[in-house]
C-alpha cells in the first residue's frame, strides 16, 4: 500500500515520498545520497461529539450553547 513518508539524507535534506509501506531507504533528489524513512507526526482530529475527548466535547458543548443562545434572543427573531 502506497503511503507519504518523509525521508532524511547525510546531508540533512528532508523530502516526502509516495512510496510503498514497505520501503525504507530512498535516494535524496537533491544530493543523490542515501537517505532514511522518518517517523512522522501523525495527524489528529478529535471528535468533540462522542464524549471520548472531554476538552473538545466541552467546546463543543459551549458552541452549541451559544448557537442556541443566538437562535433563541429576541434581536434573531427580529432580523428575520
Amino acid at each position: 500500500m502506497n503511503r507519504f513518508f518523509d525521508f532524511r539524507c547525510e546531508q540533512g535534506h528532508v523530502n516526502e515520498h509516495f512510496v510503498d509501506s514497505d520501503v525504507r531507504v530512498w535516494t535524496c533528489p537533491d544530493c543523490s545520497a542515501t537517505s532514511h524513512r522518518m517517523i512522522s507526526t501523525p495527524r489528529v482530529s478529535l471528535d468533540g461529539i462522542s464524549g471520548d475527548f472531554p476538552g473538545e466535547s466541552f467546546k463543543w458543548a459551549q458552541k452549541r450553547a451559544a448557537k442556541l443562545k443566538a437562535e433563541t434572543s429576541k434581536s434573531y427573531y427580529e432580523g428575520n
